[in-house]
């Protein structure tokens, strides 16, 4: 476990990291062997069926969320606001490996 101090100098470090790279891999700490990302690409190419169903009571009608802050921070804007734009991008570029 990581101090308050720890956190703040860790932070500090990434800062100037991230102001001195043109790129920034943000992750779950976890790393992926080049197995496993293939399973991932043949899983994103096979068909998803989708069943919808009937909203629950607890379910969230919409979920927003904001990226100002990783934004500011990174001086980054996206190059898409449309998700359905998104992950065509993400589809046309996963072909271009295949």
């Amino acid at each position: 476990m990581m101090t308050k101090e720890q956190k703040k100098n860790y932070v500090e470090e990434m800062k100037k990291v991230f102001s001195s790279n043109e790129a920034v891999m943000i992750a779950h700490y976890k790393g992926l062997n080049v197995k496993q990302l293939d399973q991932i690409r043949d899983e994103m190419r096979k068909k998803i069926e989708i069943i919808i169903k009937p909203r629950r009571k607890a379910d969230l009608s919409q979920i927003i969320s904001d990226n100002t802050k990783l934004k500011n921070f990174l001086r980054w804007k996206p190059k898409y606001n449309n998700l359905k734009l998104m992950v065509n991008s993400c589809i046309k570029w996963e072909r271009k490996l295949s």
